[in-house]
């Protein structure tokens, strides 16, 4: 643990004096602060752009008002779309930057050992994603609360950890990728087509229901109670399979490769 705690000292140095830290926490909080306002004003744009389409003068239409729903729905859509694609790009190639910078081979040359290298990567990837994302979501927490005091939602402790998850397997996707690559292209450039390409399981049925994108596409049917937990655990189970298999696969590509 001494050795991964040297590796990991040297990660936050240089998340200090780059900014990443700082920059994705800014933009996961202007995205957090967006939701909140979309979910509140947009049925009063509806209402404005209705009134002022030629031919509708004289005719009524009524818009639903917004709800806590609208706003985690906004949140989860923002930070799964660009928040996510964000954090892929910023971190899902770390390993092939150190390779490519020499560091990796530095630090293994001096005795650090490789699984150090490869696991402290990951775990800056991670944690970048988990603080940003509990704080983002802190804050559209609180302002929901505020603006929707007596508006109650159902599972959000299970929409939350499955859209973090989601994000967790997708860095994990990454990673294996950049021990295989040694350009920045597959490792980034994977990872964001299974964004895109993962909600085409939810055509069939017998892959709906165990697609990781499950827990991306349905993280508000849960706020809303319109699915049962229990339909939550076979994507939750394959997403950790997914995440677990991707880690030790890197890992070990990571200690057998050249540096």
């Amino acid at each position: 643990m001494r050795y991964f705690s040297v590796f990991m000292h040297k990660e936050m140095v240089e998340l200090w004096r780059t900014s990443k830290a700082l920059i994705v926490a800014i933009v996961f909080l202007a995205l957090s602060i967006m939701s909140v306002l979309l979910a509140i004003f947009t049925p009063v744009i509806m209402q404005s752009v209705f009134e002022m389409t030629p031919g509708m003068s004289g005719e009524t239409q009524t818009w639903p008002e917004a709800t806590a729903v609208d706003s985690y729905a906004q949140f989860f859509s923002n930070i799964g779309q660009m928040g996510l694609l964000m954090i892929i790009i910023m971190f899902g190639a770390g390993l092939v930057r150190e390779k490519r910078q020499g560091t990796a081979a530095l630090l293994t040359a001096r005795g650090l050992p490789r699984w150090v290298v490869a696991l402290g990567k990951l775990t800056t990837g991670v944690g970048v994603w988990t603080v940003a994302y509990l704080l983002a979501f802190g804050v559209c927490l609180a302002c929901t609360v505020f603006y929707f005091p007596d508006d109650p939602v159902d599972h959000m402790v299970l929409s939350v950890t499955g859209m973090w998850l989601y994000g967790i397997m997708l860095l994990c996707v990454g990673f294996v990728l950049s021990t295989i690559f040694k350009s920045s292209g597959g490792p980034v450039g994977i990872p964001i087509a299974l964004l895109f390409l993962l909600p085409i399981l939810d055509f069939w049925k017998t892959t709906a229901k165990f697609s990781p994108n499950w827990l991306f596409t349905n993280s508000v049917t849960l706020l809303g109670g319109t699915v049962a937990p229990r339909d939550a655990l076979a994507p939750f189970l394959v997403t950790l399979a997914i995440c677990l298999l991707s880690v030790c696969l890197g890992v070990f590509l990571f200690k057998e490769n050249e540096l």
